[in-house]
């Protein structure tokens, strides 16, 4: 991972390493947007990590050469383009995948400029063979986690698009393609490959947020009457996933089964402000946004906005009967933020208000914002993932708004640590004695008893880590704040456990 992306921060000045090997094909379909090509390959083509750019045109009343992009400023060597006799539709992206010579595979529409590549590849390549490693915002990132995702033994997985940005294992296609072989899909039902993809996975993907860049995109294959065609693919696929897990996995024929063999689900819905926070569902994770505009770090926390994808048993498709059904007794983020008796309403609100991306977008006006109050173990972190160079940021600035400040700060009950290689922590006060890090609180300020605290971490502290974590993907190098203890009481603030980056 350091190797890939520290030669893509080469690859910006004139010390640029042209030698690194990239290990990833990106991917993009074309349609009839041929002036969004140009731009995204201009975006695409300045990273290593990637070893080509393939551009698969859908549209056989339009050719397109490399003559066709030559301002994009894409070298020849790296762009591959395909003129398809017919539209293949979203199979398309797939079978370019398996055409590729590299082991990763990037997919993205020709609507969208994904700006945080660095940091989403940085995560990808922990765990390459892992989830599939989703881009989105904090809208839809609702119903990736909570409304498309379908959780009842032996079924547990989550519906995501790919159009945004996703990175996947080329093993994970060509797995995928032998499935839908294996479950003889029809033709449009391969031409809607994109329905189904993520959800043969059998698990969540990984999803990643920050703010989406889309460019000008007329003549979408799914607007107005492609929602609902693109809901009911959904749904045929989890009928088919489902069919096949059932056949593949009878249920145990007695209570006394091994345990090994049979994955529970709590009927327990979760909720906010219980007296201990279920546990992690099997599929959690702590890497939540990307930081832009600087595409230089990784926002993580172990504080949960969304219940989790299993809190609520999913009965199967065939009792639901429509992927819309499911989407309405969960939330309202599909429908149009329209009320009715969804369950998880408010969390999906509080999800968009305080959204993780909004904790490093470099914008002074929003914040991410806990929904409860905060409990002994839990953190917020920075993972850096290139050295800084001290000509254009001396120092990066966390900032944490404490409610109750004072007793908290003086409680000693929060530790900020900084690692350089993700194994070693050093302390705030072994820091401030060796006068390499300041953290300073100012208030009260418009609230009593609310304190700021901007934590700036110097460049000593700001290298790229070793690939080595408790999960393949959670990797924080500034941890701030963990507490050893939960506060006595919870508070209601609006400030109450927030915190935004400067």
């Amino acid at each position: 991972m350091e190797r890939h992306w520290l030669a893509d921060q080469l690859s910006l000045d004139p010390y640029s390493d042209a030698k690194t090997a990239g290990d990833t094909t990106a991917i993009v379909l074309h349609w009839k947007r041929t002036e969004n090509v140009a731009v995204i390959l201009a975006h695409l083509c300045q990273y290593s990590f990637f070893d080509s750019v393939f551009v698969w045109n859908n549209n056989p009343d339009i050719r397109l050469t490399q003559q066709t992009f030559a301002k994009s400023g894409c070298p020849p060597s790296k762009l591959r383009i395909y003129n398809s006799p017919r539209n293949m539709l979203f199979i398309a992206r797939y079978l370019a995948c398996l055409q590729s010579s590299t082991p990763h595979c990037f997919f993205q529409d020709d609507d969208w400029v994904v700006q945080p590549l660095r940091a989403m590849y940085a995560q990808f390549s922990r765990d390459p063979e892992g989830p599939v490693v989703v881009h989105t915002n904090e809208e839809v990132a609702a119903l990736y986690g909570l409304e498309w995702c379908f959780f009842n033994n032996p079924l547990h997985t989550c519906f995501s698009w790919v159009g945004t940005g996703a990175f996947t294992s080329r093993q994970h296609v060509e797995r995928f393609m032998r499935l839908t072989s294996e479950l003889a899909y029809s033709r449009d039902e391969l031409g809607h490959a994109d329905n189904s993809f993520t959800l043969f996975q059998n698990e969540p993907p990984y999803v990643l947020t920050s703010k989406l860049s889309q460019l000008p995109s007329p003549y979408g294959h799914s607007d107005g009457e492609g929602i609902a065609r693109n809901k009911d693919f959904i749904h045929k696929g989890l009928v088919r996933l489902s069919s096949y897990l059932n056949a593949s996995f009878p249920p145990p024929t007695s209570s006394d089964a091994p345990l090994s063999t049979v994955r529970t689900i709590s009927p327990i819905p979760y909720r906010p402000s219980l007296p201990e926070p279920l546990p992690p569902h099997p599929y959690a994770h702590h890497a939540r946004s990307l930081c832009l505009p600087s595409d230089s770090c990784v926002f993580h926390t172990n504080i949960a906005l969304l219940p989790p994808p299993n809190a609520t048993p999913y009965p199967g498709p065939e009792r639901v009967g429509s992927l819309q059904k499911w989407e309405e007794h969960l939330g309202w983020v599909a429908r149009g933020w329209i009320e009715g008796e969804e369950l998880w309403r408010e969390e999906e609100t509080w999800a968009r208000k305080w959204a993780y991306q909004f904790a490093v977008d470099g914008d002074e006006k929003t914040a991410f914002r806990s929904p409860d109050v905060v409990r002994a173990g839990d953190y917020i972190a920075l993972s850096l993932l290139a050295p800084l160079d001290a000509a254009w940021t001396p120092t990066v600035k966390l900032h944490i708004i404490l409610e109750d400040a004072v007793k908290v700060l003086s409680s000693g009950k929060i530790r900020v640590e900084v690692s350089v290689d993700g194994h070693h922590w050093v302390s705030l006060a072994r820091l401030e004695q060796d006068s390499k890090l300041t953290v300073s609180a100012a208030g009260p300020r418009t609230t009593p008893n609310v304190a700021e605290c901007p934590a700036r971490y110097p460049l000593p502290f700001a290298q790229p880590p070793p690939l080595a974590s408790q999960h393949p993907l959670d990797l924080a190098l500034a941890r701030l704040p963990r507490l050893d203890a939960p506060l006595a009481s919870r508070t209601t603030s609006p400030c109450s456990g927030a915190s935004r980056r400067g």
